[in-house]
């Protein structure tokens, strides 16, 4: 690079940029040698390093390569990459990803796939959810789908399908069988079950086993016994006979 005659013989390249600068553009390290970036440079290079992508770009990058990392063996120890055009440039990790949309995180496509950019997008906390890899994946007909978007496509509940999963039905029928509905009683059930003297729990299992609510508000309960049980085989001292 030819020499600015304008600028004095005190100058130096920067590494970033790659302009020639003086010795004043340049911070000094307490070691003595001056960086080789510019002030500009390093200024620049501090804010973007603070940015949502930057922290995203490179929290992927750490996962792949840096084994010390908490995180590394789930991704570069089952052998996620990132591509090289992303490894060597934050710059163009952010053309090709864009801004990051507030409330989503850098996500995979494919779970098995390289960090790159026909495998990433900005995904929220829903998207994360249904893609991660420990998820139950059910396959009816030639869809396959993770369990909590069947449930969430049926309208029930995906603990009651995976229950019959793990029970042995057929997938099919298992999404098919309707979830039993629980009985909604009456407010008005515990000012009557009050009124009549009996406890609402007794009410509500009576009702459950199909008595009829006037049965189950006017039936007494059994009061049990407050005489001591005696045990079988055993009589009262009394009643024994005297021994000769």
């Amino acid at each position: 690079m030819a020499t600015d005659p304008t600028i004095p013989e005190g100058s130096a390249v920067c590494r970033n940029c790659g302009h020639r600068k003086p010795f004043r553009e340049f911070s000094t390290q307490p070691n003595g040698y001056r960086h080789v970036q510019c002030k500009v440079c390093r200024r620049t290079a501090k804010c973007r390093s603070r940015s949502p992508e930057y922290k995203a770009w490179d929290n992927a990058k750490r996962r792949c390569e840096q084994p010390h990392d908490a995180s590394y063996r789930n991704y570069g120890g089952r052998g996620i990459t990132m591509c090289d055009r992303w490894r060597t440039s934050f710059e163009a990790f952010l053309v090709d990803m864009g801004p990051r949309p507030h409330g989503t995180t850098l996500d995979r496509v494919n779970n098995d796939g390289p960090y790159a950019p026909d495998n990433c997008r900005w995904g929220n906390w829903f998207i994360q959810g249904n893609n991660r890899r420990t998820n139950r994946r059910i396959t009816v007909g030639t869809e396959t789908r993770n369990l909590v978007e069947w449930a969430r496509s049926l309208g029930t509940i995906a603990q009651v399908i995976g229950a019959r999963l793990d029970s042995g039905l057929d997938p099919t029928v298992a999404m098919s069988k309707p979830v039993r509905q629980r009985r909604q009683w009456s407010p008005q059930l515990n000012v009557q079950a009050q009124a009549a003297g009996i406890d609402v729990t007794t009410v509500h299992h009576r009702l459950g086993r199909g008595w009829s609510l006037h049965c189950a508000l006017t039936t007494p309960t059994q009061k049990r016994s407050t005489q001591p049980r005696v045990p079988r085989g055993t009589a009262d001292s009394a009643d024994q006979p005297a021994r000769a």
